[in-house]
């Protein structure tokens, strides 16, 4: 996918764009923002931290099995804005793959 740039219903722009292995710490940081109580829908269970292969496997995805998206803030001005958002879809690889 190629990033795209969509107005919000608000007026808001975005930028949309496939996660990269660079957004690591963006991740942690956004993780490190979040409540417990949070941390624990999210991931289905108490979580502190990210650990080195939960930010591998959050970042590194194949774009075909498991996608990851990310939305920033295409209204801040920032030279590197953070990542607002993000989205992922994952499937179970088909028995001809394996």
């Amino acid at each position: 996918m190629e990033p795209r740039t969509v107005t919000l219903a608000d007026g808001s722009r975005v930028l949309i764009r496939p996660i990269a292995p660079e957004d690591r710490d963006e991740l942690v940081a956004g993780f490190e923002r979040l409540s417990a109580e949070s941390r624990y829908r999210r991931f289905f269970g108490p979580m502190v931290r990210l650990s080195e292969r939960d930010l591998d496997r959050l970042t590194q995805v194949d774009h075909h099995d498991h996608e990851a998206l990310v939305a920033i803030d295409a209204g801040s001005g920032a030279a590197s804005p953070s990542p607002a958002s993000s989205a992922r879809r994952t499937t179970r690889p088909s028995r001809r793959s394996r």
